[in-house]
């Protein structure tokens, strides 16, 4: 039972937009039903999957659609992994900054409060949502949910067979500075705010 989340088709998204020229970069975004006058806040979704091409954003949707019909508009979004062409560190996090400063443009032609976005990720996309927040002083706040954030250790232990050397594409010794970016930015967000 718990495994179906992974292949039951989400509600659909309200608008699919491309934030790039990769088939990875896009993201669906969900409105709630239009009953203030107020514009939305916006959660960010980054889905997880240890960085890997084989996990993607749909069963994230299933949230994503939950949060819409709670008064949140989302923006769930698809990044290069590793597996595509341009994905790992640092195109992935290129993309995911590509896509929240694409989500601030759009923002204001869709009732959405662009000074009111949390970004949320889990596993893989806890770990990009704090390196965001860390890089992007605009977002609101941040969630991440089991997120792969001590990338030293999640080396240490392997996990998921080694997929931080998969992201970092090679290891500690022959990149120290790019290893040491992200966790740098995953555990330095420390930021309080009301949404």
């Amino acid at each position: 039972m718990s495994e179906d989340i992974l292949t039951l088709a989400p509600p659909p998204a309200d608008r699919r937009f491309a934030y790039g020229s990769d088939p990875n970069q896009f993201g669906d975004l969900r409105l709630p039903e239009r009953k203030q006058k107020k514009s939305f806040p916006i959660v960010m979704n980054i889905h997880g999957g240890f960085w890997r091409a084989k996990y993607d954003l749909l069963h994230a949707g299933h949230l994503c659609a939950a949060l819409a019909r709670k008064g949140c508009a989302t923006w769930n979004v698809e990044y290069r992994r590793v597996g595509n062409p341009g994905g790992g560190w640092p195109g992935t996090f290129e993309d995911i900054t590509n896509s929240y400063r694409f989500l601030t443009q759009i923002a204001p032609g869709y009732h959405l409060d662009p000074r009111r976005i949390v970004v949320m990720g889990h596993s893989a996309g806890g770990q990009l949502a704090l390196c965001l927040a860390a890089y992007q002083g605009t977002v609101r706040g941040v969630v991440s949910l089991a997120g792969v954030v001590n990338l030293v250790r999640a080396f240490e232990l392997h996990l998921s067979s080694a997929a931080v050397v998969e992201f970092l594409e090679g290891v500690r010794t022959r990149f120290p500075t790019t290893i040491t970016k992200p966790i740098r930015y995953s555990s330095s967000f420390r930021k309080s705010a009301k949404f």
